[in-house]
């Protein structure tokens, strides 16, 4: 008895067919991955940015409301910003602190404290501050002038 040919053909993939497929999705793989990671790179230094932005605007903004009646200011530590009450970090008022951790990957330049003076929002000293940031896929460069402006590039 013969059976119809729809019955005795064999579907699927042959070795063959799946080895090329592989190695296609093999090279798009190697051929994207230096990409990936320096988009990822540049988005952890945009965040890191971003972050850093925030929090001393946020700090300013506290010292021209008058809260606490003291200065305030952003602390860079190697795994974490700080935004602190007081005249120095270390004179700080340690139960007001306000703590975010930070990307390690990402290398901060400039001074460890900004810090702007109660009622009046200017930097202390009224010197500009400038700051640095790189994780050797790009490099972010932070400016705050005397009157607590920001700006970065």
């Amino acid at each position: 008895m013969k059976y119809p040919s729809i019955l005795r053909r064999a579907d699927g993939f042959t070795l063959g067919e799946a080895l090329i497929t592989l190695a296609i999705f093999l090279i798009l793989g190697v051929a994207t991955t230096p990409f990936t990671v320096n988009f990822y790179q540049r988005y952890q230094l945009i965040n890191e940015r971003n972050l850093f932005v925030s929090l001393v605007r946020e700090a300013r903004t506290m010292s021209l409301a008058g809260n606490g009646a003291t200065d305030h200011g952003v602390h860079i530590d190697t795994t974490q910003f700080t935004i602190f009450e007081g005249t120095s970090y270390e004179g700080r008022n340690q139960a007001k602190d306000q703590i975010f951790p930070r990307e390690t990957k990402v290398l901060v330049a400039g001074p460890a404290d900004s810090i702007f003076k109660n009622m009046i929002g200017f930097i202390s000293p009224a010197v500009p501050i400038t700051y640095t940031m790189s994780n050797g896929a790009k490099q972010e460069v932070i400016t705050i002038n005397y009157a607590g402006s920001i700006d970065w590039q």
